[in-house]
């Protein structure tokens, strides 16, 4: 239901038939079918509005309806008239200002609670609200739900809720906290990140498109599962199948089996696609007493993209072509090169990916990342180095210009190392070496990071 957040009682109703079209449409009277349609009209109201006071109203309309309705029906003493008497709407008088934990009771909770909860920032009553209730998150009412989930669990069950793509990136300490809560309530967790579906669900019913700006929202969603038991360290296994159609998805879970059972990255939440990018993590991740590159003192400028849904360059600011970019500054020392070469790789992006909210860029995107240990092998940082002046030298920059078409007709500067021949074989290197330089294995590592990167809206399938 599209407003789950103010009628969440009705849910159970989804296994139940409102109405049965052959009992209401038999009496068949001009009175009895507009009786019907008043009936119908107030609990249309019900599904699709937010606000408290016509869920009120809509209660109302429906009730009289019912009366109306029963009245009328009792001319046909034959006409099994008893669905009359049930109030399909809701199971509470005051609807959105019920405790949700109220609306389902269990003497001990429930096995399983599954849910898909709204996806919409909260209003100061229900932030109010939430804050009596004794939530920890209270921005986006969809944080409030998971918390009411696992109130609502009993002892070794389960919770699945489909959740919005924010509750693995978000760094707020409200989300932080919640993931600590999420870790003390369950002893798995499982975690499944999807793309945006491919067509809207709802494409032709007119209200979905009053409350947007356009279409229906398709965002990324992430699906939630957490098992109920005490633990100290649980077991986490993330699932990152963005950007990857279905068959993709298969061939990463084909090429590595012990991704189902993958070891837990433990200093976040990760979108991680297989156990090989889980290891690719553990090695790029870097405490925060390490991550001091990106500083005012430091000599050197680069650029980043703004945003970052289309490609991630990185650039000596002099160089790049970028509208906009966002500015760091890293030393001008031995490994400023070596730097520009693994911001340009796959190996990054897939990170990015990973650990960010696969949208836009942050500092901490590039400032956590540790530098490869290999990087000490002077012959093998030289390599590097060759590789990424190579990437970046005019011939190759022109050759891989780009320009993202932005709406209204704006196009924006980019470099898409990755569209032509000459970028790709020196990212490809760059890739090799870089692998080498953090001790993995080639294998199936550097398939799964190109296949992560193929997922752009841009023809990448020379990567195959």
């Amino acid at each position: 239901l599209p407003n789950l957040e103010t009628c969440c009682s009705t849910a159970d109703t989804l296994c139940i038939e409102l109405s049965d079209s052959k009992q209401t449409m038999q009496l068949g009277t001009d009175e009895w079918d507009k009786a019907i349609g008043d009936w119908q009209a107030a609990r249309d109201l019900w599904v699709r509005t937010h606000s408290e006071d016509d869920k009120v109203e809509a209660l109302r309309e429906e009730r009289r309806a019912r009366k109306a309705l029963k009245k009328l029906a009792e001319w046909r003493p034959s006409y099994d008239s008893s669905w009359l008497d049930t109030d399909f709407l809701t199971a509470c008088e005051q609807p959105n200002s019920t405790d949700v934990r109220k609306l389902f009771v269990a003497p001990d909770g429930w096995d399983i609670v599954i849910g898909n909860p709204p996806y919409q920032l909260s209003n100061d009553r229900e932030r109010e609200r939430g804050q009596r209730l004794g939530y920890i998150a209270r921005n986006n009412l969809y944080t409030m739900f998971i918390e009411a989930a696992m109130e609502a669990c009993k002892e070794h069950g389960c919770v699945t809720l489909v959740v919005p793509h924010s509750i693995v990136f978000r760094r707020e300490e409200s989300y932080k906290k919640l993931r600590k809560k999420i870790e003390e309530f369950a002893d798995r967790i499982e975690i499944r990140t999807f793309d945006n579906r491919p067509k809207p669900v709802f494409p032709h019913i007119p209200w979905v498109k009053i409350h947007q700006t356009s279409s229906e929202s398709r965002q990324r969603v992430t699906i939630l599962s957490a098992r109920k038991g005490v633990s100290h360290n649980p077991i986490i296994t993330s699932r990152g199948l963005i950007r990857l159609d279905a068959e993709r998805r298969r061939e990463i879970l084909r090429a590595d089996q012990d991704a189902i059972v993958q070891p837990r990255f433990h200093r976040q939440w990760t979108q991680a696609p297989s156990a090989a990018t889980v290891q690719l993590l553990e090695k790029m991740w870097a405490e925060a007493k390490d991550k001091v590159r990106m500083q005012d003192k430091a000599t050197r400028t680069v650029a980043f993209p703004q945003t970052a849904m289309y490609f991630v360059p990185c650039l000596p600011v002099e160089l790049s072509p970028l509208k906009n970019p966002k500015l760091y500054k890293l030393d001008d020392d031995e490994f400023f090169w070596p730097w520009i070469g693994l911001y340009n790789s796959h190996l990054f992006h897939a990170y990015w990916l990973m650990t960010g909210d696969a949208f836009h860029v942050t500092g901490t995107d590039y400032s956590s990342v540790a530098p490869p240990a290999g990087w000490k092998d002077e012959s093998l940082r030289a390599q590097i180095e060759r590789a990424a002046k190579l990437l970046v030298s005019k011939k190759n920059l022109d050759a891989c210009r780009v320009a993202h078409a932005g709406s209204g007709g704006s196009k924006w500067p980019n470099m898409n190392f990755h569209g032509r021949q000459e970028g790709r074989e020196i990212v490809s290197i760059l890739d090799r070496l870089l692998i080498e330089a953090y001790d993995l294995e080639e294998q199936p590592l550097l398939s799964h990071v190109r296949m992560m990167r193929t997922g752009s809206a841009h023809d990448l399938s020379a990567l195959h």
